[in-house]
């Protein structure tokens, strides 16, 4: 089965000045653009304003781990993704979208504590042959130790291509693709890479708030994004507040962005 991946960051689905941290008006742009081109496609999105305040007020920005004292801070923030989850579900099923949200802790082996890739597999698949949409998101997963760890957007969507090599893997963020580090060559205005390849990502511009990301930020995610494209036909990093950037990437049409080879 020809499948494709969309990672939705956490940067475009959530919005500090709206209600519940939720960006309904781009979700909602979005979900109507993706509609037409919706089937044999598996969803993935990020946390961002729900999951990066308490990673850095738990301190666990950096670690990835909340220890086992923390327990009740880690479900309620796993509470909170979930509806984060469900909201952008709940949109996707209002443009007629056959979403279902997949909570990676049901594939998530008792007692070693291991994913169980090829139940997740086959159920992916089941759903995808039925017209289904499965939709992903960042969680925290429970250790034998009693701590929790951040099962990342980025982690989730790695697993997905190596394990359907799909046409499309599509990454669509706050910015408009990976920037060049032009500042080092005396150029004020960052520029963006058109390609992104082993060769040139000595090129690749650090972003200031990498720090701030409990997933690693632009650059962790451009070397995730590399090995991503190395079991796709098609690895794409861009803006998911260009409107029509999806239509364009499934029809063909031009698009501003980093492609990844």
């Amino acid at each position: 089965m020809e499948t494709n991946i969309i990672k939705f960051g956490g940067s475009v689905i959530t919005d500090t000045s709206s209600k519940e941290h939720f960006n309904k008006k781009n979700t909602v742009r979005l979900a109507r653009e993706l509609y037409p081109h919706h089937k044999n496609c598996v969803l993935v999105h990020g946390t961002g304003h729900i999951g990066k305040p308490p990673a850095i007020l738990y301190g666990y920005l950096e670690s990835g781990v909340l220890l086992p004292s923390q327990y009740l801070a880690a479900l309620n923030i796993k509470s909170a993704l979930r509806r984060l989850n469900q909201r952008f579900v709940d949109v996707l099923l209002s443009e007629n979208i056959p979403a279902i949200p997949i909570d990676i802790l049901q594939f998530y082996g008792w007692p070693d504590f291991q994913l169980d890739l090829p139940k997740l597999i086959r159920a992916l698949f089941q759903l995808l042959d039925r017209g289904l949409v499965p939709v992903f998101y960042g969680d925290l997963l429970p250790q034998s130790d009693g701590s929790f760890i951040v099962f990342s957007s980025d982690l989730i969507t790695l697993i997905l291509a190596k394990n359907l090599n799909p046409l499309k893997v599509i990454f669509l963020s706050d910015v408009e693709g990976v920037y060049a580090d032009t500042e080092s060559r005396g150029k004020a205005n960052p520029k963006i890479l058109k390609v992104l390849s082993p060769q040139n990502f000595h090129l690749l511009k650090k972003m200031e708030n990498d720090k701030q990301d409990v997933s690693g930020g632009m650059l962790k995610k451009a070397k995730l994004a590399l090995e991503v494209s190395q079991y796709c036909e098609s690895c794409f990093i861009g803006s998911g507040y260009r409107s029509e950037v999806l239509n364009n990437l499934f029809t063909g049409e031009k698009e501003k962005g980093t492609f990844v080879i």
